[in-house]
Formats: C-alpha cells, structure tokens, sequence
C-alpha cells in the first residue's frame, strides 16, 4: 500500500469514528431529554398531590373541632331534651309491590357434576360411543 491510501484510510476511519460520536451522543442527549420531562411531569404531580395532602389535612382538623364542638353542645343540651321516638317502619302500599314476579334466587342454576358414571349429563368426561 502506498502512503496516500493509507492516509486516506486513517482519515475515513477517523471520520467514521466522529460520526459514530456524534450519532451516540444525539440519541443520549435524545433520551435525557425524555427522561428529564417524565421527571418533571413527575415532580408535578407529586407536588400537587402534597397540595392536595395538606388541603385534607386542614379540612380533616376541621371537621375534627366542628365535631367536638357538636358533641360538647349535644351534651349540654342532652340533658334537658328527652330522646325522640324511633320512627315507626311503615309498610309499603300494595299497589307499589310488583305482582306475578317470581321471588329472587338465591343461588346459580347449576347442574351437580356426575363424577361417578362417565356419559351422563353432567360427566366431566364425555363417552365416546363405538360401533
């Protein structure tokens, strides 16, 4: 090989290796970039869910002292209230009940598989007649 193939050899293997370099580190630079907006998109939603956390927590304490506040009232003015009455069940008028329905079954239409004899309608088996 002459001097000039050879140099022309060297510089087509340095330019494939550039290439190659360059090509990696697009697709790198490519995938951090996803990588990098699912992290954000991610720290987003755990964000608002800290928001949200807090938000139930305040409503929670709330509640908490609004129900405290109802029990310490009750309490107070339990004593000079007598209990009420508890509500009388009335039965619902005849007309609303739905004639000639047959009542709900409790359970499946199923048929007992026949474990014992092979060609009878439940056999897990089927028979195979010969002739």
């Amino acid at each position: 090989m002459s001097d000039t193939e050879l140099v022309l050899l060297a510089a087509a293997a340095l330019a494939g290796a550039l290439l190659a370099a360059v090509w990696c580190r697009w697709r790198a630079a490519r995938e951090l970039a996803a990588l990098q907006a699912r992290l954000q998109m991610s720290e987003m939603a755990r964000h608002a869910l800290l928001d949200r956390s807090d938000q139930a927590r305040l409503q929670i304490g709330q509640l908490t002292k609004a129900l405290a506040d109802a029990h310490r009232i009750a309490r107070g003015s339990h004593a000079v209230q007598p209990p009420a009455p508890e509500p009388v069940a009335a039965e619902p008028p005849p007309d609303l009940l739905l004639q000639g329905r047959s009542p709900p079954q409790a359970f499946a239409d199923t048929q007992v598989l026949d474990r014992e004899r092979p060609g009878t309608a439940g056999s897990l088996s089927p028979t195979v007649k010969r002739a």
